[in-house]
C-alpha cells in the first residue's frame, strides 16, 4: 500500500461489471464506475466418446471430446474411475474403460476442480448375447395379449423382446433360460421374427418365431384360466404318455380344426367332443395339438 496503490481481495459477487470505491481514514471516498468485472467460471462439457462401446472386461481405449479440459482432470465411466487418463488438449482426453459386471449404457463424466461435465449415455458395455430356441405358443391373434413363453439361454435382468419389430412391454424373467413375453398387437397377419436382446448385447433372432393369425381364425385368444400355461405341440401319437412324462396333473388338450374354424377338445381315452373356449374348465396346462396338414 502506498499513496498511489492499494492491494485488496475481491468479495464474492454476481457476474458483470461493478464499481470500485476507495474510502480513506477521513471517510473521503472516490469511485470508478465499471472498474471490475466478475466472470462466470468456464463450462466444462462432454460432447462425444469414441468408440461408443466395448466389452464388460474393460480395457477399451477411448477418446473423449468436449470443452475446458485441463491438467488434473478425472474421468469416470458408469461411476467407476477410468485409467490412463491423458489430457491431450482443452478439447480432448484419452482414457481406458474399467471393467463392469453388467451390460448397458452408462454415463461418461469428466471433472476438473469444481467443474463437471457428463454425457449420460456416452458408453455402452456389451454383454454376452442370449440365445432363443422356441416360442410357445407360436401363434396368436392380431390383437396380441397372449403370454408367450420363450426358451433359450443367457437371459438376464433387463432383457428386451420384440415381435416383428414391435417392442414387448410386459416381460417376466423366469430364469436364465426362460421368460414370458406378452405378444404386442400387429397390423397384418403372418409370421414375424422374435428378437431377444440383453442390455448392451447384440440381438438374437428366432426367425418367424411367432405367427399372427388372420381375423376370424380360431386362435387361443387369451391366457389360460387359473394361471396355467399354454403348450403348442405337433400331433403326438401318445398324448397321455406325453402328459405323464411332463408331470402335468390337470391338462386340457385341443386340436385346431381349421376347416370348421373350431377348437376340438379331446378327453383322453374318450370320444372327441367339440367345445368353445368359454367352456374350458380351469387347467394347469392347455395343450394345443396341431391338426395334421
Amino acid at each position: 500500500m502506498s499513496a498511489a496503490s492499494i492491494t485488496a481481495k475481491t468479495p464474492a459477487g454476481a457476474a458483470g461489471q461493478v464499481a470500485v470505491t476507495v474510502t480513506d481514514a477521513d471517510l473521503v471516498s472516490g469511485t470508478m464506475a465499471s472498474a471490475f468485472t466478475y466472470t462466470t467460471p468456464g463450462t466444462l462439457t462432454v460432447t462425444a466418446v469414441a468408440p461408443t462401446n466395448g466389452p464388460l472386461a474393460g480395457g477399451t481405449a477411448i477418446t473423449i471430446t468436449g470443452t475446458n479440459f485441463a491438467t488434473g482432470t478425472t474421468v469416470t465411466i458408469g461411476g467407476v474411475a477410468a485409467t490412463g487418463v491423458v489430457v491431450a488438449s482443452t478439447t480432448s482426453i484419452t482414457a481406458v474403460t474399467p471393467a463392469r459386471d453388467s451390460g448397458g449404457q452408462v454415463a461418461v463424466t469428466v471433472k476438473v476442480g469444481s467443474l463437471e461435465g457428463s454425457l449420460a449415455t456416452g458408453f455402452t458395455y456389451k454383454g454376452p448375447a442370449p440365445t432363443a430356441k422356441s416360442a410357445t405358443p407360436d401363434e396368436g391373434p392380431l390383437a396380441g395379449g397372449i403370454v408367450v413363453v420363450i426358451t433359450g439361454s443367457g437371459f438376464v435382468k433387463g432383457v428386451a423382446v420384440s415381435f416383428g419389430g414391435v417392442a414387448v412391454t410386459k416381460i417376466t424373467l423366469r430364469s436364465d433360460s426362460e421368460l414370458e413375453a406378452t405378444a404386442p398387437a400387429a397390423k397384418a397377419a403372418g409370421s414375424v421374427d422374435v428378437v431377444v436382446t440383453n442390455p448392451g448385447s447384440d440381438p438374437t433372432t428366432l426367425e418367424k418365431g411367432f405367427t399372427y393369425a388372420p381375423p376370424g381364425s380360431p386362435t387361443l385368444a387369451k391366457s389360460p384360466p387359473a394361471g396355467g400355461i399354454v403348450l403348442v405341440v405337433a400331433d403326438t401319437k401318445d398324448l397321455q404318455a406325453f402328459i405323464k412324462a411332463q408331470k402335468f396333473t390337470n391338462a386340457a388338450v385341443f386340436t385346431l380344426d381349421v376347416e370348421k374354424q373350431q377348437w376340438r377338445r379331446y378327453i383322453l381315452g374318450a370320444p372327441a367332443v367339440v367345445n368353445t373356449l368359454t367352456t374350458i374348465a380351469a387347467a394347469d396346462v392347455l395343450i394345443v395339438r396341431r391338426q395334421p396338414e
